[in-house]
């Protein structure tokens, strides 16, 4: 799977390896995801939790869409590879019927 980062600022490799890392165990759920894209953005800076990711799953059929926000990348990170195991099982149910 290819995974773009896009961030309006330089990713560290950390926040990169444990971002990769997350959606590198997706492919297990499913061997046919094929891209992912990464946004991090900033919140305003006044709440704790302001870091936000969205990641979209290239995947055949539609894509897979997952946000999440926590007060660092790598929870969040995990977060969002949670929300999207989950709806790749159930898009996996889905399809065995």
């Amino acid at each position: 799977m290819k995974i773009q980062i896009e961030a309006p600022w330089e990713v560290n490799d950390y926040t990169k390896s444990v971002i990769e890392d997350k959606l590198q165990r997706l492919g297990k759920f499913n061997d046919k995801i094929y891209r992912a894209d990464v946004f991090l953005k900033t919140g305003d800076g006044i709440k704790p939790n302001d870091k936000i990711m969205e990641v979209r799953l290239h995947v055949p059929g539609p894509d897979i869409f997952a946000e999440s926000t926590s007060d660092t990348f790598e929870r969040t990170a995990s977060e969002i590879s949670d929300k999207l195991k989950v709806q790749i099982l159930k898009r996996k149910e889905k399809s065995s019927y």
